[in-house]
């Protein structure tokens, strides 16, 4: 979303036929809502990668205002919008998930996924971390059961 010429490459795509799914991290709403009332989304899928006040700590991202309001927007469209969130342990916490639940409270579908550690990632602080477990991910989802419609599992 911070390229200015996004919005002529998916009329391009568009006008070959094809669906187009969004990813983003959320810093751009305004650009996300100008596609959005174009009509050039068929679904958006965001990263809500933790509570807003720990952003900084995981992100390096200061300025929760534009996460926020892009979390309204994509909770906004309904079945077409889809939060997720990478479980990082220790990071992502039983407290940690119901903030992330407050965020995203309403949502037709939430999806949790295994963070998978590799050697190609760019913080190498990252490449040591555990796998997220299937056991974590299982108790994460009855966790956030009461935050979003569906709660999805990725991985593990």
């Amino acid at each position: 979303t911070l390229n200015e010429d996004l919005p002529d490459m998916i009329r391009r795509i568009r006008s070959l036929g094809l669906k187009v799914k969004l990813d983003t991290n959320g810093t751009n709403p305004g650009m996300l809502e100008d596609l959005l009332r174009a009509g050039l989304l068929d679904c958006v899928a965001m990263d809500v990668k933790a509570s807003l006040d720990a952003y900084p700590e995981l992100t390096g991202w200061r300025d929760p205002a534009p996460i926020r309001e892009s979390l309204e927007i994509v909770r906004g469209m309904g079945e077409k919008g889809l939060l997720r969130t990478t479980i990082l342990d220790p990071f992502h916490t039983d407290a940690m998930m119901h903030a992330i639940g407050r965020l995203i409270a309403g949502a037709a579908a939430y999806q949790m996924q295994a963070f998978v550690p590799r050697d190609d990632l760019p913080d190498p602080g990252f490449r040591t971390l555990a796998r997220t477990t299937p056991e974590r991910l299982a108790a994460l989802q009855a966790l956030m059961r009461p935050y979003a419609k569906t709660i999805m599992i990725r991985g593990g």
